[in-house]
């Protein structure tokens, strides 16, 4: 399958944007080439949990996901995730992100 009609496979089943699939594909497929062992599942789990009561779409957490966070010593999450208590870490900045215990 290539990758426009996976986008549209995707635009069709979720009724998300076709510039947001694209936008959330492509963030996977560099995932995936800079570390083909990341457990991509825990990213969706991460979202389902907390993410999706801080941001109003995957793609606004992906895009977190990827930039630099004073919570977290000005790592970017997807760093931290691929250490060991990454994910705890992770979620505990969502929870005070959701919560509003920025310091």
């Amino acid at each position: 399958m290539t990758e426009v009609a996976l986008i549209r496979k995707v635009v069709r089943r979720t009724g998300l944007r076709p510039q947001d699939v694209e936008k959330s594909v492509m963030a996977t497929i560099g995932i995936i080439m800079e570390d083909p062992n990341f457990p991509l599942n825990m990213i969706g789990n991460i979202y389902d949990t907390t993410g999706s009561q801080v941001f109003n779409s995957y793609s606004d957490f992906k895009s977190w996901l990827n930039h630099s966070q004073p919570l977290l010593d000005n790592k970017k999450p997807i760093e931290v995730l691929k250490q060991k208590n990454g994910k705890e870490k992770v979620e505990n900045v969502l929870l005070r992100l959701i919560h509003g215990v920025l310091s």
